[in-house]
C-alpha cells in the first residue's frame, strides 16, 4: 500500500509527521491510488470512489498497524 511506501521513505518510519508530508509529495505527484491534494487532505481512489486522507486519519491508521505489528512480533 501506499501509506507503507511513504513509511519506508520516512526516516522515522513510526511517525505520522514524518510520513505526511512524503505522502503529499506522493499525492502530488499523483502515485496512483492518490490522485492529488484537496485543502488539507490527500485524494485516492478507491474503486470507483474518491476518499479523503486527513492527518488525523493518518496518525490513527499508523498507531493501529503499528499496535498490531507490535502484538504480532510479541507472539
Amino acid at each position: 500500500p501506499v501509506i507503507e511506501r511513504a513509511r519506508k521513505a520516512a526516516v522515522n518510519p513510526d511517525k505520522w509527521q514524518e510520513v505526511w508530508p512524503i505522502l503529499c509529495d506522493m499525492a502530488a505527484k499523483k502515485v496512483p491510488p492518490l490522485i492529488g491534494l484537496a485543502d488539507t487532505t490527500v485524494k485516492y481512489q478507491d474503486g470507483d470512489t474518491v476518499k479523503f486522507l486527513s492527518k488525523d486519519n493518518l496518525s490513527k491508521r499508523m498507531r493501529r498497524q503499528i499496535t498490531r505489528d507490535k502484538k504480532h512480533t510479541a507472539d
